[in-house]
């Protein structure tokens, strides 16, 4: 029989244990700590699981670290860091993907405008931002991406991430529109 509670010091011990692991390489060793973690004190903690997410992603085991995603917004519906991680999942996964990405990074994005937050407003609304325009460059739409980008910088002005994303983003417009007068009027229907 599992144990029924843990206190916060051996709770921080835990995840800082399997953090280490999945950065050190030790991926399975990560997940095996997490799994025992949760079984052990029969938790629903989500820091565990969106952990647990993270170690399956850089495994590029996407369905598995979809469902653990999937729990935790089962667990907390409202949970931005999982709908940008899904994002993540989802934009890494392929075209087919991208109209799925799209939905759970602007779930996160409409979220954040309102304040809703998992551990840092601003980190968060940078990945959410970055998300959504890398798709929309996939996708061939970089006006767009520009316009989630200008939201994302007046938040964060010197954000690199976002600079870098902005600069993506125009050279993409730039070469769409002398695609567009290369082909005569039809890239500017």
């Amino acid at each position: 029989m599992g144990r029924l509670t843990t206190d916060k010091k051996e709770k921080i011990r835990w995840f800082e244990r399997a953090r280490n692991l999945a950065v050190n390489g030790k991926a399975q060793k990560a997940i095996d700590l997490i799994d025992t973690y949760v079984r052990e004190f029969r938790s629903e903690d989500i820091d565990f699981y969106l952990l647990k997410g993270s170690v399956l992603e850089m495994q590029t085991k996407y369905q598995k670290a979809v469902s653990v995603y999937r729990k935790v917004l089962r667990l907390d519906p409202r949970n931005v860091r999982a709908m940008i991680d899904l994002g993540d999942v989802y934009s890494s996964s392929g075209k087919a993907q991208y109209q799925t990405a799209l939905f759970y990074y602007n779930r996160a994005l409409s979220l954040l405008k309102r304040g809703r937050f998992y551990l840092d407003l601003d980190e968060e609304i940078i990945s959410a931002c970055v998300g959504i325009a890398d798709v929309l460059l996939e996708l061939r739409r970089p006006l767009d991406a520009c316009k989630c980008i200008v939201y994302g910088l007046q938040r964060c002005p010197a954000d690199t991430l976002l600079v870098d994303a902005l600069q993506r983003s125009k050279a993409a417009y730039d070469g769409l529109q002398k695609q567009g007068r290369s082909k005569g009027s039809k890239g500017r229907q």
